[in-house]
């Protein structure tokens, strides 16, 4: 499928084990890595404390439903994706306007 995808998107893998293996076969050169912070401890790391949620939402209500969900669980991290960087921003100040640790 990465054959086939535009030589100018940007695209995001987030891994808990080596991908040497994919990165050699489908990356370019400029690949960034990100690596975690060692202080955490391995029980943060496990994936048996990954929750995941996927909210299928008119657009109108999307933000509310985020500050819905948000409120309803604890999380100390997480990641929301968005389509767009336009998208992201927009979340982004939504979410420091009302209080939320971004």
């Amino acid at each position: 499928i990465i054959h086939y995808l535009p030589n100018n998107i940007q695209i995001a893998i987030f891994s808990s084990n080596e991908t040497k293996e994919f990165e050699s076969k489908y990356m370019t050169n400029n690949t960034v890595h990100v690596k975690l912070d060692n202080s955490l401890n391995s029980k943060d790391l496990s994936m048996i404390n990954v929750k995941h949620y996927y909210v299928r939402e008119n657009e109108q209500y999307k933000f509310e439903t985020l500050c819905d969900i948000l409120d309803c669980i604890v999380a100390r991290k997480c990641i929301i994706f968005c389509n767009t960087k336009q998208k992201m921003m927009e979340l982004y100040e939504q979410l420091m306007s009302n209080d939320f640790h971004v």
